[in-house]
């Protein structure tokens, strides 16, 4: 079975997209051969979202990131959410050469600028900085792949119509080595192309 870790700001009791995907998601793979296990803003000390008391944000660390990550001992990484949680799983990623995928669920740049006056381009500046690091982007709708992931190197790829196939670099349990395996969107193992 493949073991798949997803961070993420965005988990139980909250009842919205993110959190109905990610749950799908994770009945959708058992027959596929994968088990998902998720770092979530539970497992960290929590604040409330400034101006939306019912968000607790978790103030993610390096020591206890790195102490999740292990324990779950994961074949594949996936950062969900761009909060505390998913900024700290991807810095962990990054600083120890670790492929990892991400993806883009929400109009948080319209919610920002609607809310506290952020410049959306501000907000959208920073997301394709955010996901440009990882291996592959995914994004729930077409129109948000166009407006914005579609510069950060040609990595992003819309997820509805046509699930995409992608190459996602694992951290290896015994050896620290990172190595890749090809699957499609469904998380289904692909030959790799000699």
């Amino acid at each position: 079975m493949m073991n798949i870790l997803v961070a993420t700001d965005a988990w139980h009791p909250q009842i919205n997209g993110v959190v109905r995907t990610l749950s799908a998601v994770t009945e959708a793979a058992r027959p596929f051969g994968a088990s998902l296990r998720f770092i979530t803003p539970d497992q960290f000390f929590q604040i409330p979202l400034p101006g939306y008391a019912e968000i607790r944000l978790g103030l993610a660390y390096a020591q206890r990131v790195e102490a999740l990550i292990a324990q779950a001992q994961p074949d594949a990484i996936h950062v969900a959410t761009e909060g505390p949680v998913g900024l700290a799983v991807r810095r962990y990623c990054i600083r120890r050469g670790l492929s990892f995928t991400t993806s883009f669920h929400t109009r948080f740049p319209d919610y920002l600028a609607a809310r506290f006056a952020v410049p959306e381009r501000w907000t959208w500046a920073w997301l394709r900085r955010f996901h440009a690091a990882a291996a592959t982007t995914f994004a729930i709708r077409t129109v948000l792949y166009r407006q914005t992931l579609a510069s950060s190197r040609g990595q992003a790829r819309p997820t509805q119509p046509p699930l995409p196939t992608a190459t996602i670099g694992t951290p290896d349990a015994r050896s620290g080595q990172t190595r890749s395996r090809i699957v499609d969107g469904h998380g289904r193992r692909k030959a790799a192309a000699s």
